[in-house]
């Protein structure tokens, strides 16, 4: 068991903020696609059902839109498409967390929402790193 589950659900959500803060290039790709599962889900706890997605275009053809991934193999296994995207639903949350690890870890940004689609999300690894980096320099 680690710190964050004897946390309340209001300290963890402070708790999962400010690390999310702390984010330095020392840390590695997967530690901070965890805490971000962490966050995702933190974000999805009252709910018996959930959606992660990420974009990636599994169509062969797309009325002439370039969509990132287009025609390219999804690397992810996903239960469900649409349009540009895939994901999967699940109310497992270590397959869920699994399965977030693995997308951010592929360089992919993860939505999770209560449909099908997009919803909320927190970016890419890099785009983390950047944001934390910004806010770094504003505090020293």
């Amino acid at each position: 068991m680690n710190l964050c589950d004897q946390l309340t659900i209001a300290d963890r959500e402070t708790y999962i903020s400010d690390l999310i803060g702390t984010i330095t290039s020392a840390d590695s790709d997967e530690e901070v696609a965890n805490l971000i599962a962490d966050w995702y889900l933190l974000q999805t706890r009252d709910w018996p059902r959930f959606h992660l997605s990420i974009h990636h275009d599994v169509r062969t053809r797309a009325r002439g839109f370039a969509c990132y991934g287009f025609g390219i193999p999804c690397p992810l296994f996903y239960e469900w498409t649409r349009k540009n995207i895939v994901g999967i639903s699940t109310s497992d949350r270590a397959r869920a967390r699994k399965w977030i690890v693995e997308a951010m870890c592929a360089g992919y940004a993860v939505f999770y929402g209560r449909t099908k689609g997009f919803a909320g999300g927190k970016g890419t690894i890099a785009s983390i790193r950047t944001v934390a980096g910004q806010n770094a320099e504003r505090v020293s």
